[in-house]
């Protein structure tokens, strides 16, 4: 590890596979690898390693050739399969990550990620990635994983990514996924720099354009996203010993929003919205609460002094006439109800059985 590989390097290494050959573990991390480099190496060198478990090239210079190599070389081996692939730190791309997991179907680990159990594990519904480090080629992984269990009818109802490396185009590609499949229900993404450090929104509103369009998703988190989730201040300093008689100290303040922190903060709130929206048309109750809610916000009294006018007729029969706007009910994919509203606010939903469903955006 950390040691250039060279020209006399590739030959003592190919003579110490040709001697060696119980070898069951290799690490070049950080050796410059390149794919000219590489592929000699396995040609020539690991293949004769017939108890090969474990292959660490980490942090190289490796690229496509260096994945038709590994496909090519460990992919149909079915007597002593290697289990471990690293290759993160490479200069992989996304249909990288996807053709190494569709061409070695009995790798246990690749890239730090399990997929060996949970190809075998069909109960679960469930991704947890939390705090992976991934990066582009791995998403490639997860997304290829996603799909091919699919495949043998295995419902993946919950993704987490939060808290990993997947920056803008990351954050496309995992649109393009979600769109092949209508089993993910939930989605974390939280503490990812989706936004390329706050320079690119085009990720989060395409994710927003797709939860809104889309009944699917009913839970997406996206807290501690750079320009999108709301700013925290920083800690006030201790006002303790002799500083606090001296010096006046001044709490920190958030400071002002750009313009694209401002559209960054309306994409969160339109994404919150939407999610509370496909929620409520799953669950009749909780569709009659939210939508009691959102009349409630967005009507407005024809009269101003109409409750005066009713606590001096003492007549709880009388119905409150009340304006619902149903262009925001549009807007956010409420069926059109019958609204009432008694003296006693309380509000009463009424749906036609055979209402259209409108989808106005």
């Amino acid at each position: 590890d950390g040691h250039m590989v060279l020209g006399d390097d590739i030959i003592v290494i190919l003579e110490f596979c040709r001697r060696f050959t119980e070898i069951q573990s290799i690490s070049l991390t950080r050796c410059g690898l390149t794919d000219i480099v590489f592929e000699p190496l396995v040609v020539n060198g690991f293949t004769q390693l017939r108890h090969l478990k474990q292959l660490d090239i980490g942090r190289n210079l490796l690229k496509n050739d260096t994945v038709r190599v590994l496909i090519e070389t460990y992919g149909q081996k079915l007597s002593n399969p290697i289990e471990t692939i690293d290759l993160r730190g490479n200069a992989l791309s996304f249909d990288d990550g996807v053709a190494l997991l569709k061409g070695l179907t009995l790798i246990k680990e690749l890239n730090g990620l399990a997929v060996g159990d949970l190809r075998q594990d069909r109960d679960n519904d469930h991704l947890n990635f939390q705090q992976r480090q991934l990066r582009t080629p791995e998403l490639g992984i997860v997304c290829a994983l996603i799909m091919e269990l699919l495949l043998f009818n295995v419902t993946i109802r919950r993704v987490d990514l939060s808290k990993n490396l997947l920056d803008c185009e990351c954050l496309h590609k995992l649109v393009d996924c979600l769109m092949e499949t209508e089993c993910v229900k939930e989605l974390d993404i939280s503490y990812n720099p989706v936004t390329n450090n706050g320079t690119d929104l085009s990720g989060v509103q395409r994710l927003q354009e797709f939860v809104r369009s889309s009944k699917q998703l009913l839970e997406v988190g996206i807290n501690g996203i750079t320009a999108v989730s709301p700013p925290v201040a920083p800690p006030a300093p201790a006002n303790t010993g002799k500083t606090a008689k001296k010096y006046v100290i001044v709490a920190p303040t958030v400071p002002p929003p750009t313009p694209l922190m401002q559209k960054g903060a309306l994409l969160h709130e339109q994404i919150t919205i939407s999610t509370m929206v496909n929620r409520s048309l799953r669950d009749n109750d909780r569709f009659a609460a939210f939508a009691a809610q959102l009349v409630e916000k967005h009507s407005k009294s024809r009269q101003t002094n109409y409750e005066s006018d009713l606590t001096a007729r003492d007549d709880d029969d009388v119905e409150l006439p009340r304006t619902a706007d149903y262009d925001f009910m549009r807007r956010n994919r409420i069926p059109l109800t019958g609204v009432t509203v008694t003296a006693d606010n309380h509000i009463i939903l009424t749906r036609a059985e055979n209402a259209v469903q409108r989808f106005g955006f």
